[in-house]
């Protein structure tokens, strides 16, 4: 039974998805295979090397078991395959998986690892440590102001992807939801640093361009609410970053 969306990062659920289509095709167990998430502007695609690693141990081609693959997987409403060369697999989001997933976001936050909370990660310098402070302030300070929008639902979040900066903000909500989901690995410390850097810099690019207040929330309500969800989802994942992984003060404003 594959994990019900609402409770898992969307990697995890996605691994479930292929291992249980994939294992009934093949005598063997399938081996350990990881998923990595894409920087693609046009899709939510992860990439996968599942193929070639069945390949050899079939002593077959990673192109024709690519081709197997993909074809049993092909049936699959949640992505779309796309076949790589050299046998790699790239499954791409369609956008009512990554919607329906933002959707049980608001009602489900992030509970990292436990491992990511027994970090030991090295000293952060002024101007990258401000950075973070900065953008969880400011998304503290957009969600204020924004309690005062009555609520309604549901939310058109179909309209949350139609701009460019819309949808960097969302990849990195799916990045770092799915690593700090899974036990941390090698060099973890930087890696939440790196995180919490690329996490800040979209949010406050998105903050930028995509407007909330003024015509927006004249003309668009719902529009104005869903950006703020948005926002409410980067603040609850800077937090987390910020103090139970790193150490650092989470101010809610500046």
């Amino acid at each position: 039974m594959n994990p019900p969306l609402e409770t898992t990062a969307i990697a995890f659920r996605l691994h479930c998805l292929i291992q249980t289509t994939l294992s009934p095709l093949f005598a063997r167990d399938l081996p350990i295979f990881t998923l990595r998430l894409l920087d693609k502007t046009v899709a939510f695609s992860y990439s996968c090397a599942i193929a070639r690693q069945v390949a050899a141990s079939l002593y077959t081609s990673p192109e024709t078991v690519a081709c197997q693959m993909a074809e049993t997987l092909s049936e699959r409403s949640e992505f779309e395959v796309v076949l790589k060369p050299e046998g790699w697999l790239e499954f791409d989001l369609r956008d009512r998986t990554v919607i329906q997933w933002l959707q049980a976001r608001t009602q489900n936050p992030l509970a990292p690892h436990p491992g990511w909370l027994s970090l030991h990660p090295p000293s952060l310098d002024a101007e990258r440590q401000f950075l973070g402070q900065y953008a969880h302030a400011r998304c503290c300070s957009l969600l204020r102001a924004g309690d005062r929008i009555s609520p309604s639902s549901p939310l058109p979040w179909e309209w949350v992807l139609a701009h460019s900066l819309e949808r960097r903000l969302v990849y990195c909500i799916l990045e770092v939801h799915d690593l700090l989901s899974f036990p941390p690995g090698k060099q973890s410390e930087r890696l939440a640093l790196k995180l919490l850097q690329n996490l800040s810099q979209e949010t406050l690019s998105f903050e930028r361009a995509c407007l909330i207040w003024g015509l927006v929330k004249t003309e668009n309500l719902e529009l104005a609410r869903l950006r703020l969800e948005l926002l409410s989802l980067a603040q609850s994942l800077l937090q987390t970053l910020l103090t139970p992984i790193l150490g650092i003060f989470a101010p809610f404003s500046l």
